[in-house]
């Protein structure tokens, strides 16, 4: 190795770096994987990293603070959009997928030789701050990678109850099982249109690690996602004000408590539970954050290439998680609009849109736009639901102004109990640079990310989930961190204290944020970051939930006996809920496609053709459960190509009201082989 260039080291040594926090994270999971599997990550990283630098040289970008990390953002998300194409458009695995895409891109690396020439020098350092970012999503996804493990030894899952259904769609992306059925929890229906993005890799992963869609979840999905915005912020902080300031603001970032913890105390604006709750928002988060610093080499410098990356890294994140793109892109496009104002009218266009879009505002609230408009975006709803998550008195305060005065103040007051005490670092930082003249048009991104924060809440409309917060709430998590950034950084410069980091050399400011990083580390080792506030009562539903009796038993049954094409039908009820039930729960710890679930979920937001469907293979379960006798269950169950019929108590089938004709049976879970073969019968209690 010491006769490969520097920079080739150096290269290989970061690859390594986030190769090995994927390894460790698998054998959190108790993966199966072959010693040689291991090596699977650290190439993936690999082909992450150059893919990265080869888009960000393209694009002519060929200085940024933070270049590896930088490249590792800009290529997990390439390599996530260039996956989706064969994984929708022809049903690939995603492991094929990744494949065919690591060839292209070691091609591309081969034949683009003269692009290397651009790529900036690199130093020891470069790679070094992989460590203390890889041990802090190591230490603080701990609990979550081994949330396979756990649910399988004690029943409860100690995560967020979403895993379940983010699994079911990791399975059907990657396991060969489910790959070609379209809606694993619909067989034969194409899936439904969805930020996809950040499933991806932890599907490619699929076949190599042997963890089901729910492992990969837990173990891949989310502390990724976690790595790739601790990457893209740092690169944002560096470009900001260079690696020693990046480190302090984004300790701060992770070790401060959230707005959830203070002030308006609204837990449903907490930072470090939406980052382990929705995983996506991470991949995001970095996503558009290296997105923001290559706009901010146009801003220096009028280089139209940077320019249109950050639009493409912005675009793309509508299918990484489109709530993000919706605050981003209209805050990084009103920047560049003001940018290339000459500065008379950047003020005038400035406060004339804003008088415009608060008059609009306090219009459609009083109702002057018309019902119709109120009833589509909701923001009364919101505003209400939102303020529930947080001290009653407060909210009882709200609904004493009526139904206009207390939205409009509410949806106001949703900024500072987003930021918290970041919101006052915003308004002293933009302050102290305009009164010392250094607040450039690159500066305008974060308060414009508050403005369009505050619009959203009221003009968003109610998803297609009947949700109305979908649309209103989810973004938060961008606009916090990048505020926090942003705020943290120009704070340091105006008390001085970022000159003196500035000065520091790259090494010692890893080293120290090294040292730094593990004595917080242990400070912080009782703290869950993904438990919900307690003011948030509703959650408690949601979190460290306990899955039916007998389910990992069965799961792992099932999983020992399956064969390609075999599919299940969950009789009762245990295909009808939308994020529970022993359907989402056994397709996510299986990967073998539902003959039908999440039955009201689809109903309620499907197409009419899908919920007639829905509705039939509905029927078709019903005519199953009050068959005559087993031979006409299991002739109905061949008919429409399902193998597995799973039975959970109290609701077993007419047929077999004791469960003595199960194949197999745990706890309340009871299994019956359809296929006519004779599947090994497994004592009770024992997969």
């Amino acid at each position: 190795m010491r006769r490969l260039p520097t920079g080739v080291r150096i290269r290989l040594v970061f690859a390594f770096i986030v190769g090995a926090l994927i390894d460790a994270l698998l054998l959190m999971a108790a993966s199966p994987i072959h010693p040689l599997g291991l090596l699977v990550p650290l190439v993936g990283a690999g082909i992450l990293t150059t893919s990265g630098e080869l888009l960000l040289l393209l694009f002519g970008v060929h200085r940024l603070k933070g270049w590896l990390p930088a490249a590792f953002v800009v290529g997990t998300t390439l390599t996530s959009m260039v996956m989706l194409v064969p994984t929708m458009g022809f049903l690939w695995s995603a492991q094929t997928a990744f494949l065919a895409w690591g060839a292209v891109v070691l091609l591309a690396a081969m034949a683009l030789r003269r692009l290397w020439a651009r790529a900036p020098a690199l130093a020891w350092p470069d790679a070094a701050i992989a460590v203390p970012l890889a041990v802090c999503v190591g230490f603080f996804c701990r609990h979550f990678a081994g949330a396979l493990p756990t649910v399988m030894a004690t029943e409860h899952l100690p995560t967020w109850l979403d895993y379940f259904a983010h699994g079911t769609v990791i399975a059907s992306f990657g396991s060969p099982l489910a790959v070609h059925v379209g809606d694993i929890m619909l067989p034969g229906v194409a899936r439904v249109f969805y930020h996809y993005g950040p499933f991806m890799l932890p599907a490619a992963l699929s076949e190599v690690s042997g963890l089901s869609g729910l492992g990969l979840a837990t173990a891949i999905l989310l502390p990724l996602g976690v790595l790739v915005g601790l990457c893209g912020l740092f690169v944002l902080a560096a470009e900001l004000g260079g690696t020693g300031c990046a480190l302090v603001a984004l300790w701060l970032l992770m070790c401060l408590p959230d707005a959830a913890q203070y002030g308006l105390r609204n837990g449903f604006l907490g930072f470090h539970w939406m980052i382990f709750t929705g995983p996506g928002s991470a991949f995001a988060i970095g996503a558009a954050a290296v997105a923001y610093a290559c706009a901010g080499q146009w801003f220096a410098g009028r280089r139209v290439g940077p320019l249109l990356l950050a639009a493409v890294l912005t675009l793309m994140l509508i299918m990484m998680r489109v709530h993000m793109f919706m605050l981003m892109a209209p805050a990084l496009l009103g920047a560049v609009v003001l940018a290339a104002l000459p500065p008379p009218w950047r003020t005038r266009v400035f406060w004339g849109g804003l008088g415009l879009a608060v008059g609009l505002t306090i219009a459609l609230v009083a109702g002057g736009l018309g019902t119709g408009l109120l009833q589509w975006t909701k923001g009364a709803a919101y505003v209400t639901f939102a303020f529930t998550n947080g001290p009653e008195p407060f909210a009882a305060f709200l609904r004493d102004l009526g139904a206009v005065g207390g939205t409009l103040l509410g949806g106001l007051l949703l900024l500072p109990a987003t930021l918290g005490a970041w919101t006052l670092a915003l308004l002293v930082a933009l302050i102290a640079e305009t009164r010392a003249g250094r607040l450039q048009p690159v500066d305008t991104v974060p308060a414009l990310m508050c403005i369009a924060y505050l619009l959203l809440i009221f003009w968003a409309p109610e998803a297609g989930n009947n949700d109305v917060t979908e649309y209103k709430q989810r973004h938060f998590a961008l606009l916090y961190a990048v505020v926090a950034i942003w705020s943290a950084v120009r704070l340091l410069s105006v008390v001085g204290v970022g000159r003196g980091l500035a000065g520091w050399p790259a090494g010692r400011a890893v080293a120290a944020t090294g040292l730094a990083c593990l004595a917080t580390l242990f400070v912080l080792r009782g703290v869950d970051p993904a438990r919900p506030a307690d003011v948030m009562g509703w959650a408690r539903g949601f979190y460290d939930t306990k899955v039916e009796p007998g389910i990992p038993g069965a799961a792992t049954f099932l999983r020992a006996h399956r064969a390609p094409g075999d599919m299940m039908m969950v009789g009762g009820g245990g295909a009808k809920a939308g994020l529970s039930g022993a359907a989402l729960e056994l397709v996510s710890m299986t990967d073998m496609p539902s003959y039908v679930g999440r039955i009201e979920q689809a109903v309620a937001t499907r197409s009419p053709d899908i919920v007639a469907l829905v509705k039939a293979r509905a029927a078709d379960l019903a005519a199953v459960d009050g068959a005559s006798d087993r031979q006409a269950a299991f002739a109905l169950l061949r008919a429409r190509k399902v193998r597995w019929y799973v039975a959970v108590a109290p609701d077993l089938p007419a047929w077999d009201k004791t469960g003595g004709q199960a194949s197999y049976h745990d706890g309340s879970v009871f299994l019956y082989d359809a296929s006519g073969g004779e599947t090994p019968q497994a004592p009770r209690g024992q997969p």
